[in-house]
């Protein structure tokens, strides 16, 4: 029989002491010895006061608590959203904090990757992650306490599809549509099925400065001076859905994952035991899956790695150039039907598919990214 769940929240108006004081509670945690990876949230360049990312603050006192608790290893681990780059996202809130702690800063995404093979999965039969995981082994979780336009609330197991890797990241990403299996799934049951194989061994929620309605990059700044620590990441998430006021049984990916572990809320120890006097309600976002952004489809007809790495690094860096609303299909492998007109088909293998040349070729093995880029250009004039 699993062990009860142990959540424990604190209040107050300092970050730092907030988040001590809800790690402090949940004495004794099995870490000493242990290699202790940090994800927070911080891949885009948005200051702490914005509820965007997660309070260095708050990153202070994991790491402090970390060490004085004699883990063998701390460490930050992140990666830039689509168009924004490494130091733009890092410099705002880790560089210096991680300088001075004397901890790694990892960025994700210049490591080697794995593969991680998931049973059962509903849209998702194997995923690629961050190699890094191979070199730690206790996984902590540090989302802001944020509402999301298309998850509903983005806690601690919607933060972990940051660990996914390179191209497998495009299929978490809410713009863009593969023909990859399980593609037209809502988002929800991709982040239930990483659940599976990629599930924090602890979570610290920040909800000092949280942020509602469109988060967890647009939304506004939510202050609630709140610090939500647990063990088990759906009971957290579960339990941070109630002091947003909203119900936790109507957040899709939250029902999926409980779905599959069963009801482990109810057994729960929640310190202190009023906690629910805390309630602070977010405004809700509005769910909605209409584009803000260019929609870009990708067809995989057995495309290699190298194209496929080729054509995120292309998104990495140009996908904030590309124009709201604009809508760009592209194809990569050497197998599969004819793709409708005006597809991008990226690779030598792929432009052979195109046989009634509808589409514009960007040829190489594989590509450069600025190959990719100056093709659209071209094209778009």
């Amino acid at each position: 029989m699993p062990v009860a769940a142990k959540i424990s929240i604190a209040k107050g108006d300092d970050p730092y002491t907030v988040a001590r004081q809800a790690l402090c509670r949940m004495d004794p945690v099995p870490v000493a010895g242990r290699r202790i990876l940090l994800k927070p949230r911080a891949g885009r360049p948005l200051f702490p006061q914005t509820g965007g990312s997660t309070h260095p603050a708050v990153i202070e006192a994991a790491i402090d608590w970390f060490h004085e608790n004699h883990a063998k290893l701390v460490a930050v681990a992140e990666c830039p959203a689509l168009g924004v780059s490494a130091e733009k996202a890092f410099f705002t809130s880790l560089s210096g904090l991680c300088e001075k702690k004397d901890v790694p800063l990892i960025d994700i995404d210049h490591h080697s990757t794995i593969w991680l093979d998931i049973f059962d999965g509903k849209a998702l039969e194997r995923i690629t992650t961050t190699g890094i995981l191979v070199d730690y082994d206790f996984i902590v979780s540090m989302p802001t306490m944020s509402t999301s336009r298309y998850s509903g609330v983005a806690l601690s197991i919607e933060n972990l599809t940051g660990l996914v890797a390179r191209h497998h990241k495009l299929l978490f990403h809410p713009q863009v549509r593969t023909n990859a299996k399980g593609a037209d799934n809502h988002r929800e049951v991709l982040i239930a099925d990483l659940a599976r194989v990629l599930y924090p061994d602890m979570v610290i929620i920040d909800g000092f400065i949280g942020m509602e309605g469109d988060g967890p990059c647009d939304g506004t700044p939510k202050y609630a001076g709140l610090v939500v620590v647990g063990d088990d990441a759906l009971v957290a998430d579960r339990i941070t859905c109630e002091l947003m006021g909203f119900n936790p049984d109507e957040i899709q990916h939250l029902d999926l994952v409980g779905q599959r572990l069963g009801n482990r809320h109810d057994a729960a120890t929640v310190t202190p035991a009023h906690w629910k006097q805390w309630v602070i309600p977010f405004r809700r976002p509005k769910i909605d899956t209409r584009p803000c952004r260019p929609v870009l489809e990708i067809y995989n007809h057995k495309g290699c790695t190298s194209c496929q790495n080729a054509l995120y690094r292309f998104l990495e860096h140009h996908y904030a150039q590309l124009e709201d609303g604009e809508n760009i299909r592209f194809s990569i492998g050497p197998e599969g039907p004819q793709c409708p007109p005006g597809t991008c088909y990226v690779g030598n293998c792929a432009a052979s598919r195109d046989a009634d040349q509808s589409g514009y070729h960007c040829n190489g093995c594989p590509p450069q990214e600025r190959r990719i880029w100056e093709t659209l250009q071209k094209e778009s004039e």
